[in-house]
């Protein structure tokens, strides 16, 4: 009889495509200075980013992704929007929050999930780990099966990521 599925910490950081052991909520799940990658980025992400800089835009669709969150107009405005504005500030910092309201307060934010990007992202972790291994003498074919194991993958889909390299 097979274990029941259980949701680990390691699953969680590797759906989200952070592949190093941090804490997913705070690890940027890819160098936003990268523009090859940040092409990839949603045109709305990029126009936060023109309000609270690319590190807090990605810190805000890291910690909001996939949300639609509704920006409050203020810190102070009432006490659910202090509390908005709190969770803003706790996730993106209290500075970049502001600014945040300040350019849209009183709106709903769809945040996106950067999935192109982060997958973009995957495919050269993975490009990365194989040529090191063969720089450090393995073959093409163990460094596929190692980054296989590393990356909790099938070797099929190693060799289908490095397709997608960015």
């Amino acid at each position: 009889m097979s274990k029941p599925f259980t949701l680990t910490k390691d699953f969680v950081l590797f759906y989200h495509g952070c592949m190093e052991n941090t804490d997913s909520s705070t690890a940027a799940p890819f160098d936003y200075d990268d523009p090859a990658l940040w092409r990839l980025v949603p045109a709305s992400v990029r126009e936060i980013a023109r309000h609270i800089g690319r590190q807090g835009a990605i810190a805000l669709c890291t910690a909001f992704r996939g949300e639609n969150i509704t920006i409050p107009s203020r810190e102070s405005a009432n006490p659910r929007g202090a509390a908005k504005f709190q969770r803003l500030a706790d996730a993106i910092g209290e500075v970049a929050a502001r600014q945040l309201c300040a350019a849209y307060g009183g709106t709903r934010l769809a945040v996106p999930t950067m999935s192109a990007a982060k997958s973009a992202a995957r495919c050269r972790s993975i490009e990365r780990f194989i040529a090191a291994k063969v720089a450090e003498g393995a073959s093409q074919r163990d460094a596929i099966n190692e980054a296989a194991r590393a990356f909790n993958l099938t070797s099929r889909a190693v060799e289908n990521n490095l397709v997608r390299v960015v």
